[in-house]
């Protein structure tokens, strides 16, 4: 187990060549981007293996995990791991194949799931129907996120209605590809592959290093036109911050966790490679000066002769916040003075904190 209370325990592997447990580090990837919508979630853990997704949610907080594999080995393995990790009485282990179980999974449910991991054999045919069962037999609460694990070839060919593709990640051959389920909602597809276009979504990038009150109040602003918005932090790996990414990602899901159409990430690469897998249509930048301008300018053509599909819509800083650079504040919190209307109170101590002020 990579996180959680029951961090650094060994899982037991069932035997055989057809169980393929998540990688560590992939793990450890998946759950710094689900962040705090683990805990206190209902989770199936579909095609579990090891049962190590379902586990390491229960580590993280979940509230309930169900695990269904249709191997008796490894429903053994799982009950074990589950045993061993003082687990088992927060968890349901099913012996069935999907989609075919799915109502007796939904039988025995008290209440809809939050949270899916879908890890099929490599080459498995059949993904669609399994999310056209968690819908046919109410196994997921509106705007629940299905994750599913695989190899590039094994994308969706198209995505049943109701599903809407947030997004996907790549770590050496293997996928992750996240979806959001909006029951009702029409989505039309995109080229050749058929993925749900996400209407009306913005990324709003940058190294927030700190995150400061006047990025909140552009994300805000930009609420009033956009439906969704992914606030994105660049991963650059030539230059270190004060924080690491993954504590910039934490700070702001405190900061918009009141807010359920924003929406935090992190991404390496070119920003249009990321527009283009997120499935926005723009990118969001906030100007504060001439300097700033002159920059955005550059970019905005650079970004334009990589992809002349990708809009690029910018907000002028509200007069209060001009001043309001990261730079700025850690120098003024370095020397002790008072940020507190620059920065939101979670950031701010932590600030306080890393700069042992």
């Amino acid at each position: 187990m990579v996180g959680g209370f029951v961090r650094g325990r060994r899982l037991g592997v069932p035997p055989g060549k057809g169980v393929r447990p998540t990688q560590d580090r992939i793990r450890e990837a998946l759950f710094s981007i689900l962040g705090d919508t683990v805990e206190g979630s209902i989770v199936l853990d579909a095609f579990a293996g090891s049962g190590a997704l379902g586990i390491e949610a229960l580590s993280r907080g979940a509230e309930r995990a169900v695990f269904c594999d249709e191997k008796h080995e490894c429903v053994h393995a799982i009950r074990e791991n589950l045993r061993k990790c003082e687990l088992d009485g927060r968890a349901v282990v099913f012996r069935t194949r999907l989609p075919e179980g799915l109502a007796r999974i939904r039988e025995a449910l008290a209440e809809p799931c939050d949270l899916v991991f879908l890890d099929p054999p490599y080459g498995a045919e059949g993904k669609e129907r399994i999310l056209e069962g968690l819908h046919r037999f109410a196994l997921l609460k509106e705007r629940a996120r299905i994750v599913f694990e695989h190899a590039q070839k094994d994308a969706f060919a198209c995505v049943p209605a109701g599903f809407v593709v947030e997004g996907e990640r790549r770590y050496g051959n293997t996928l992750l590809t996240f979806l959001n389920y909006q029951p009702g909602e029409e989505r039309e597809t995109m080229g050749g592959k058929g993925k749900a276009k996400i209407e009306n979504c913005v990324i709003y990038p940058g190294s927030f290093d700190p995150i400061t009150y006047g990025h909140v109040n552009i994300v805000k602003r930009a609420l009033k036109i956009f439906d969704r918005i992914i606030v994105a932090v660049a991963i650059n790996t030539t230059k270190s911050g004060t924080f690491s990414v993954e504590e910039r990602v934490g700070m702001m899901q405190e900061v918009f966790k009141g807010e359920p159409d924003v929406e935090v990430d992190s991404f390496s690469g070119l920003l249009v490679d990321y527009v283009r897998t997120r499935q926005a249509q723009a990118i969001l930048r906030g100007i504060r000066t001439v300097t700033d301008f002159d920059y955005e300018f550059q970019m905005a053509l650079a970004n334009k002769s990589l992809d002349p599909n990708v809009e690029q819509v910018y907000m002028m800083t509200e007069g209060k916040y001009l001043y309001h650079s990261s730079s700025i504040i850690k120098e003024i919190v370095s020397l002790g003075g008072a940020v507190g209307e620059m920065l939101p109170p979670a950031v701010e101590k932590k600030l306080s904190e890393k700069l042992k002020v």
